[in-house]
């Protein structure tokens, strides 16, 4: 059955089990085009996520033991990735957004 187009902008033709009639009749860039957006960008960063909390980022390496760190400062939290160590030294608490950024960072790191 062919969904309706009030069905498709509405995404209820995934809900109502729909084998997909939208996604397969149109392409990725009219469908955001059909939302309203001029750029399709889906895919982000981790350092494009945490500018958009409003982090600088930085790197640098422990005076100790030399091991070479990526830090993020933000305006009341900060934390430092440890590049040998594979460790994250986490300052202040963290919105789901941050904990999304940082989950981001440690897969471009191939940690996980």
């Amino acid at each position: 059955m062919k969904c309706t187009n009030k069905q498709q902008e509405t995404a209820e033709c995934e809900k109502r089990g729909c084998s997909g009639c939208f996604y397969n009749e149109k392409t990725t860039d009219e469908m955001i085009g059909k939302l309203g957006y001029t750029e399709a960008k889906i895919y982000k960063t981790a350092d494009e996520m945490f500018e958009e909390l409003g982090y600088e980022k930085g790197s640098g390496s422990n005076l100790g033991d030399g091991e070479k760190f990526i830090y993020y400062k933000g305006h009341y939290n900060d934390m430092r990735l440890y590049r040998k160590s594979r460790k994250i030294s986490i300052h202040g608490s963290f919105t789901m957004q941050e904990l999304q950024a940082i989950n981001k960072k440690c897969e471009e790191l191939k940690w996980i």
